[in-house]
């Protein structure tokens, strides 16, 4: 038998976690009826601002992950006047060779050749100068996305083994660049040849040839967001003009030294030019890379392959989608960042915003923070967001949509 002052102490307790629990499961209950919007507020969701999305899927982290070993491409030669490999996955075959004075790069892939010829190298600079590109067989050069995602892999594989300082080596990476990024894809390879020279040349023999290699390039870094005007020609000396904005990504980015917004196997995404908007601008109009387009994809090759990246650049409008408690239950928004550093969600809250190199901070007027990373390719962010009091946190992600704020 258990004293009577034992038994008087279990009457209490359990007295006492009856009349608490209760209270505690209502208050918990009412708290995950609520949701938090982008600023760290408990409220209900609005349909009309924030709707769900199906929650991303996570990958698996910790010691048991194994790292996925790195593909290289195979040499079957690798020699100073001729280098030949094929992709790891075999689907790309790829040459390198010099012969009569001229190097000749070729890339054969579902049976279509890609191939470049030069008419000498330029040892001081390591770079392959004279560019011709022939398809082969003739109107069957056509890049598709298929061939791009491919040849891309093939890319990556090489920037790991290639000896830059090889000039051979070096060309045949840089052609392949040129070939993955600069040329778009799904329109007519078409035959160019050109007929430039290297700048020692061309200051050697200024005006006793029709063209020479361009002494630079113009950079437009600061005119994106803005409306500029491009120019370009036609075989039969007609000129064009046409109006455009630099870097938005609703219309694929015009000015940028590539194709569309972004190419993963670029080493320098956010790069653009005057020259490079002359040839986005040519190949729509056009419907092709060459043909009436060569001489300006010839001037634009030099900022792809010299210029350098432009600063981060937000301004415009983002699409967010963020996770308080970063457990996969996520809501979307539209955050529009003005030039002025304010900025304002769809849902009509809004506050401050800063760059610092390639991190974004937001500052909500309730105290609500977003820290974020930018992608290199300057149109996604990543970060973290807390509330005013701390208590609250989550994670986001952001995509450029267009750098028109109206």
């Amino acid at each position: 038998m258990q004293p009577k002052n034992l038994i008087s102490w279990k009457i209490l307790v359990i007295t006492l976690v009856l009349e608490i629990l209760p209270g505690y499961a209502q208050g918990h209950k009412g708290h995950m009826n609520e949701t938090l919007n982008e600023e760290g507020e408990e409220t209900h969701a609005s349909p009309d601002d924030i709707s769900e999305i199906k929650p991303e899927k996570k990958e698996k982290v910790g010691p048991a992950l194994k790292r996925k070993s790195r593909r290289h491409a195979v040499f079957f030669e690798r020699f100073p006047r001729s280098v030949r490999g094929t992709s790891s996955n075999k689907k790309v075959t790829f040459s390198a060779t010099e012969n009569s004075g001229k190097i000749v790069v070729s890339f054969m892939i579902n049976e279509k050749e890609f191939r470049f010829v030069y008419g000498f190298v330029s040892l001081k600079e390591k770079e392959l100068e004279n560019i011709q590109v022939i398809p082969d067989p003739d109107g069957q050069g056509m890049k598709t996305s298929g061939d791009n995602a491919i040849l891309t892999s093939l890319l990556i594989e090489l920037r790991r083994d290639i000896n830059r300082l090889d000039p051979l080596e070096n060309g045949l990476l840089s052609s392949l660049d040129l070939l993955v990024n600069m040329i778009q894809e799904n329109l007519p390879f078409g035959k160019f040849e050109s007929n430039e020279m290297s700048l020692q040349g061309a200051e050697e023999q200024r005006g006793k040839t029709q063209r020479v290699k361009p002494e630079g390039y113009t950079d437009i870094c600061a005119q994106r967001g803005s409306t500029r005007t491009g120019t370009f020609d036609s075989d039969d000396g007609r000129v064009y003009k046409r109006s455009v904005i630099v870097g938005d990504p609703a219309s694929e980015c015009w000015g940028r030294c590539g194709t569309t917004c972004f190419q993963r196997s670029q080493s320098r995404p956010r790069q653009y030019t005057d020259q490079c908007l002359a040839h986005d601008l040519c190949a729509g109009h056009f419907g092709g890379n060459f043909g009436n387009c060569k001489d300006e994809f010839e001037d634009a090759k030099y900022g792809y392959q010299f210029s350098s990246n432009c600063a981060f650049y937000v301004v415009g409008k983002w699409r967010l989608t963020h996770d308080w408690d970063c457990n996969g239950s996520t809501r979307t928004a539209t955050i529009t960042h003005y030039s002025d550093h304010r900025f304002m969600s769809s849902s009509k809250r809004g506050g401050t915003w800063e760059l610092n190199g390639n991190q974004i901070i937001r500052v909500y007027s309730s105290g609500t923070r977003y820290a974020g990373v930018i992608a290199d390719s300057n149109m996604e962010t990543k970060g973290s967001m807390r509330s005013r009091s701390g208590r609250e946190t989550g994670c986001f992600t952001e995509t450029y949509l267009t750098t028109r704020t109206d």
